[in-house]
């Protein structure tokens, strides 16, 4: 096992947990079904740090790699589309993901995924689901894409790293606690925004500045609280 750097699993491998442990050289491996992976896959593999899907898978199941500590990097092939709920919760070594081809990403699926520090969202999404991207503690680089509606709740909970996020106009709903306890200093709400949620930013301890869009109807109970020395820009168009 030891000279073993990469693995390719074939799509005649169906069913079954692939156990993949001990090899120290291994760096890569490359799956080109959805096969499943043992909950200690890649054990014992100090070396490693991408796991690659093909172009032959389109959905990634629900708790597909949970709790996992080593993969560094994940590599979604161009047909991806689907991510499963709770998909990669808990993947602590987890640095880097492009969901740019990701039309569905499920409730939870990189919870807590402390070390993500970069995710690239495309224009497929309009929905990002409940505490998808909730105690990324480390994520710092955000990208939406331009056909979003719905933040959900509590999406970038505890997100204490990410400091600047771009919303794109036709953004309609900011969820619950959507950016609660997150790093933002700075934030523009375009005015397609309706409704901004309970705790939608409540403790942005770091914020600076607020600026409301002229659409907004509805603000939720605590959605700014403690926000301290922050500047908030309200228009003249939103009332009550």
């Amino acid at each position: 096992n030891s000279s073993i750097v990469s693995i390719v699993i074939p799509d005649n491998i169906v069913t079954g947990d692939v156990v993949l442990k001990d090899m120290p050289n291994l760096t890569t491996v490359t799956l080109r079904n959805n096969i499943t992976l043992s909950a200690d896959a890649f054990s014992g593999c100090p070396a490693f740090e991408k796991l690659i899907f093909s172009d032959a898978v389109t959905a990634i199941p629900d708790n597909y790699l949970i709790n996992n500590t080593v993969v560094k990097e994940i590599v979604l092939g161009s047909n991806v589309e689907t991510i499963g709920v709770s998909a990669f919760e808990n993947c602590t070594a987890l640095e880097n993901i492009n969901l740019s081809n990701v039309s569905e990403i499920g409730s939870k699926a990189f919870y807590s995924c402390t070390s993500l520090y970069a995710v690239q969202l495309g224009d497929k999404i309009e929905t990002i689901n409940e505490s998808v991207f909730e105690g990324c503690s480390s994520l710092s680089e955000l990208t939406l894409g331009e056909n979003l509606k719905v933040i959900g709740n509590s999406a970038f909970s505890s997100a204490t790293n990410l400091q600047v996020v771009h919303f794109p106009e036709g953004l309609q709903t900011i969820g619950d606690s959507a950016f609660m306890i997150s790093g933002l200093q700075s934030v523009l709400i375009p005015d397609s925004v309706k409704t901004i949620g309970d705790m939608a930013f409540c403790y942005t301890i770091s914020s600076k500045y607020f600026q409301l869009g002229k659409g907004l109807e509805y603000v939720g109970s605590m959605a700014f609280y403690g926000a301290f020395n922050t500047v908030f820009v309200v228009p003249k168009e939103v009332t009550g």
